[in-house]
């Protein structure tokens, strides 16, 4: 899983102060996502100018999802996310008292851009370690196939195709 930090530039005014050491709540939030087992972490760059985003989609090829963790006020690269036609499953994370306050925006229009996204704005990391979950079972699933054991009639090709569209998972049958 990519995992990414969105922030202001140290300096910059904004919330929570022009001042406020986001490197530091990177790495808090590091130290926590890295420690959910059975994950292979890539990643961690702050972003702190939009343009700074604009490599990343290049690198989300071979990943099974992407974390984006907002920690300021204005945050940094969150429209030109939705813009790029990111199809990675991504989670956005705002941390609640640090995060960013036009962060519903930023969700509306990725989720209007189509991007496959799970968005919370919370102080509790650990529904954010939850919601990582998500991904990772997500990308198990696609890897999977289900198996459907049935001799009277086929299987219906509509919910075939769409656990193929919607999930990435196959559906053999078999009598």
């Amino acid at each position: 899983i990519y995992y990414l930090f969105s922030a202001k530039p140290k300096g910059l005014e904004g919330w929570p102060f022009h001042e406020y050491d986001h490197a530091k709540r990177a790495r808090f939030f590091e130290k926590r996502i890295k420690q959910i087992k059975d994950i292979e972490w890539v990643g961690g760059e702050i972003i702190e100018n939009d343009e700074d985003i604009l490599p990343i989609k290049n690198r989300l090829a071979d990943v099974d999802g992407l974390v984006v963790i907002v920690l300021t006020s204005p945050s940094r690269g969150l429209r030109k996310l939705s813009e790029m036609g990111i199809t990675t499953p991504t989670l956005i994370f705002n941390d609640l008292f640090c995060g960013d306050c036009g962060f519903l925006g930023y969700q509306q229009e990725a989720s209007s851009a189509g991007m496959r996204l799970i968005s919370l704005s919370s102080a509790d990391i650990g529904l954010l370690e939850r919601k990582i979950q998500l991904l990772r079972t997500a990308a198990r699933l696609r890897r999977s196939k289900i198996i459907c054991f049935r001799d009277r009639g086929a299987v219906n090709e509509q919910l075939k195709q769409a656990a193929k569209d919607k999930l990435g998972v196959e559906i053999v049958q078999m009598g």
